[in-house]
């Protein structure tokens, strides 16, 4: 699988009173700036900016919930509403990607 996004640990940090992402090692090369047009509380930027820095992990779990799901879709325990989680994932995975569907 060939992945485009820059891999490893993102990690949220603070400098200088602002919030960025890393990537690497703490004190890590700054992969974003949070620079919210509103103003959030330090909760909700807080929650932004982890979600953002947990996206290559999310991939991965949505990549590894796709290959479990194929493998259940193929036994006899798949039911027809099992599909709408299998579209989710496929869904997530696209957009991810860059080819939403």
């Amino acid at each position: 699988m060939n992945t485009k996004h820059t891999p490893g640990l993102w990690r949220v940090e603070k400098l200088d009173g602002e919030t960025i992402i890393t990537i690497g090692e703490p004190a890590g090369h700054i992969l974003a700036k949070i620079n919210p047009l509103h103003e959030f509380s330090a909760e909700t930027e807080t929650a932004i900016t982890r979600l953002i820095a947990a996206a290559p992990k999310l991939l991965e779990a949505l990549r590894a919930a796709e290959i479990s799901l194929v493998s259940f879709m193929e036994s006899s325990a798949w039911e027809p509403g099992d599909e709408d989680a299998y579209q989710l994932v496929r869904a997530a995975i696209a957009k991810a990607e860059g080819k939403e569907q």
